[in-house]
């Protein structure tokens, strides 16, 4: 079934099994049938509901679980697609892009990043405003890749551990993770600032990420390059950026957090002074050849290379881990479970005072 909508109301609907074409038209979204023939215009939301159950349907070639709505902008210049299913359904597609193809000694840790994936979306859905509640599919939330994805171990640890979440005094807490702590996770307060929460304080974690392959890394740029990083970053976040004939002058670690990140980065001109902070800085030294690549990790050690006559030729950063470096350490976890850790076990390893409970 097919339902088309326009300014809040349900206008149209249409049953079928045929091939429809959804474009952009006419101050809002159109629908034609195989045909190109027009079945309706200048809608603001279309929903696809399959009939079969399980509900799927295909979308730009990948197949998904539950229900597809489009959903036009208010300036009618673009769309948004939002796979609309179950809290359960969900993980299915997220496990696999999260944690890749697990062994049978990991199951823990699969279990482990079921129960704080559901948590850490409950949390999200539940503290989001207005009346369009939704999570990426990216790294911005967690990374979902639907039906076409699902592997039957992390299928199962998402049955095995339906309904449970991580609780810190009665509430949901905001279960943030990420692929490898090298060491030791951090402060949420130090990474992003705002309140310290009880749950996400830096925690030792030893070597068990150290077997990742991105365990160590290392990252170079010419002197022109991170300046060219600089110039950017400043524009966007509306600072003074470096005139037309600025050279780099000097870069310096000021200060560091309880794991050792990097809390503090001088960046200095031949006419300004920057200081890049905590998480910010891995997303101004990014990389773009292909897709924005932001600096694995804030957990690095540099090294400036200078020509003759001092001046900065490139700066070398040489680091350990990947990612923020809050919350569970995905890789640690898997480490844990080798070890023989069951999933409770390594979820009150990395969210200090949290609580496994059912919440259906």
């Amino acid at each position: 079934m097919v339902e088309c909508w326009r300014a809040g109301q349900l206008v149209d609907r249409f049953y079928g099994a045929f091939e429809l074409n959804v474009a952009l038209s006419g101050g809002g979204l159109s629908l034609k049938d195989e045909n190109l023939g027009g079945l309706a215009r200048r809608l603001s939301k279309i929903a696809f509901l399959p009939g079969s159950n399980p509900a799927k349907f295909q979308f730009q070639g990948k197949t998904y679980r539950g229900n597809l709505e489009i959903i036009c902008s208010r300036e009618t210049t673009s769309f948004t697609a939002i796979n609309e299913l179950d809290i359960e359904s969900y993980l299915k597609g997220v496990l696999p892009a999260e944690m890749g193809k697990r062994l049978p000694e990991e199951y823990e840790a699969l279990k482990a990043q079921a129960v704080a994936a559901r948590t850490y979306a409950l949390y999200k859905l539940q503290n989001q405003k207005g009346d369009n509640r939704y999570l990426h599919a990216t790294v911005l939330d967690q990374v979902y890749q639907g039906y076409d994805s699902e592997m039957q171990l992390s299928n199962r640890a998402v049955e095995e551990t339906r309904g449970q979440v991580l609780t810190y005094r009665g509430q949901l807490i905001c279960a943030y993770y990420h692929a490898i702590c090298g060491g030791s996770t951090e402060d949420v307060s130090n990474v992003w600032g705002g309140k310290q929460k009880a749950y996400l304080t830096s925690v030792p974690d030893g070597d068990l990420c150290s077997w990742a392959k991105s365990y160590l890394w290392q990252e170079s740029f010419t002197a022109e390059e991170l300046l060219e990083k600089v110039v950017s970053h400043s524009r966007a976040e509306n600072l003074k950026w470096p005139r037309e004939r600025d050279s780099l002058k000097s870069v310096e670690i000021l200060s560091r957090m309880r794991s050792g990140r990097v809390r503090e980065l001088l960046i200095e001109t031949t006419s300004h002074k920057y200081i890049l902070k905590s998480d910010d800085i891995r997303w101004a030294l990014n990389r773009t050849e292909e897709e924005i690549t932001i600096l694995a990790s804030t957990l690095f050690e540099m090294t400036l290379r200078r020509d003759s006559s001092d001046n900065i030729i490139s700066v070398d950063f040489f680091g350990r881990g990947k990612g923020h470096g809050v919350g569970m350490c995905q890789c640690g976890a898997i480490g844990r479970s080798r070890k023989g850790y069951d999933y409770d076990q390594i979820l009150k390893s990395y969210y200090t005072g949290a609580h496994l409970s059912r919440l259906y």
